[in-house]
């Protein structure tokens, strides 16, 4: 087999997925476009209705704002993330080594939402956020170059949605996701021990379209429970290979296609009102990752494909949260909230280097400043620990079942994640 198809089907996995080196929500998936629900740890995001930026988790929260709102948030992501190489070898099999790689990605995620009532029984909303993302870098010397050094996906879902009271204390909501997406995919080639390393960089963008559903239940003026879905998001993606095969040779070209099929949701919230001083939030999620099982890449100039298999199991998230409004400054509401996720990537060979993905515990603080009748603030912290877990990296097979390429990992992995966010809102009374 020729070394372009080798390193070609190497990337196969990442190019269909999305990667993230350290990730925030199961898998690649992204909770970050609301800064507002970042301090209860997205406890209750489905059915708060604290600010329009609710609807981004469930679009029935809008029938309980009786003004137009906008809000505009983003969150820093900064992981603080090793891999810790026991075993690396290159693309030819020449033994790497072992040692300490770090694993980069600061990232930003946005939010843009807007929610405008158009009568008593119908509103209209439009929410702007990336539900799916991030970054793993990997520096151009790290044991892990064989297998990645850049891996990035990127996706903007573009989500507007109609909103319509059954009764007083009913609600439901459609709406249509259009999803642009983008991803970049860099890795080391080594054609022999005695050459300079190369590397192939790659590129794939397209949109998807999806829906979203959700309906909002009032049980009294304090208790209010929601359920929403989303559905997958089928993308073909399309885009361009450049690689150079060892140091010095020249730079080719060649044209590759992927699918990523960005995987359906549900969420169940709960809020509760207590008093007129502390609210109490739950949160249950589910991701269907199960469709991550045979993945598949084709280089459109032989239509030669290979394909990897990692056999996700869905993702579990829950999380409990409270805030509390303090009587002597009405201005200030503060929040707290805790939340495990429960990772797809249930052994090894469903982890790699791109993806060094693992149960993690989160603890997350927040709090809400109203400068106006009209204006407040939220800003929001959170960490995650994740749990301890092995990476067995190999390259894919080819449809004849024999492994592309020599190169591997082998490693235990130390990730943690702090998440910063801050959010505008502004009614229009």
């Amino acid at each position: 087999m020729n070394q372009t198809r080798t390193f070609t089907l190497t990337l196969a996995f990442p190019l269909l997925v999305g990667v993230t080196g350290r990730v925030d929500a199961s898998s690649f998936q992204l909770q970050e476009s609301s800064a507002s629900q970042l301090g209860t740890a997205y406890a209750g995001a489905g059915s708060s209705a604290e600010d329009v930026s609710t609807a981004f988790f469930n679009a029935a929260t809008l029938m309980e704002f009786d003004d137009p709102q906008v809000a505009i948030s983003t969150v820093g992501i900064f992981p603080r993330s090793k891999l810790y190489v026991s075993r690396a070898t290159s693309g030819v099999g020449t033994v790497s080594g072992s040692g300490v790689d770090r694993i980069n990605g600061n990232t930003l995620v946005p939010g843009l939402h807007l929610g405008i009532p158009l009568s008593d029984s119908w509103a209209f909303g439009l929410n702007i956020g990336v539900p799916f993302g991030l970054k793993t870098i990997y520096s151009d010397s790290a044991l892990t170059r064989y297998i990645a050094t850049l891996s990035k996906l990127e996706t903007t879902d573009i989500s507007p949605s109609i909103a319509y009271r059954v009764h007083d204390r009913f609600a439901i909501a459609v709406g249509f996701d259009a999803v642009y997406t983008r991803a970049w995919l860099d890795v080391a080639i080594s054609t022999s021990a005695a050459n300079g390393d190369g590397y192939q960089k790659n590129y794939g963008k397209h949109w998807g379209y999806g829906g979203h559903a959700g309906i909002i239940y009032d049980f009294s003026d304090c208790s209010r429970v929601g359920l929403s879905f989303y559905s997958k998001v089928h993308v073909p993606l399309k885009g361009d290979r450049h690689q150079v095969r060892s140091a010095g040779s020249a730079e080719t070209v060649t044209p590759i296609e992927s699918v990523l099929d960005l995987p359906e949701r549900v969420r169940l919230s709960l809020t509760h009102g207590i008093n007129s001083q502390w609210n109490i939030m739950a949160d249950v999620d589910w991701t269907k990752w199960t469709r991550f099982k045979d993945l598949i890449i084709t280089q459109t100039t032989d239509n030669s494909q290979s394909i990897s298999h990692y056999n996700y199991k869905n993702g579990w998230k829950v999380a409990f949260g409270t805030s509390y409004h303090f009587c002597k400054c009405p201005a200030w509401t503060a929040k707290c909230g805790i939340a495990y996720d429960f990772s797809p990537a249930h052994r090894d060979s469903s982890r790699s280097a791109r993806i060094p993905d693992s149960n993690r515990f989160w603890l997350a603080l927040g709090a809400k400043c109203q400068f106006h009748d009209c204006i407040w603030i939220d800003a929001g912290y959170a960490c995650l620990w994740f749990k301890r877990a092995n990476i067995a990296d190999t390259a894919p097979l080819n449809s004849a079942g024999t492994p592309v390429s020599l190169a591997t990992v082998n490693g235990r992995t130390k990730l943690r994640s702090h998440l910063v966010g801050i959010q505008l809102t502004w009614n229009f009374l």
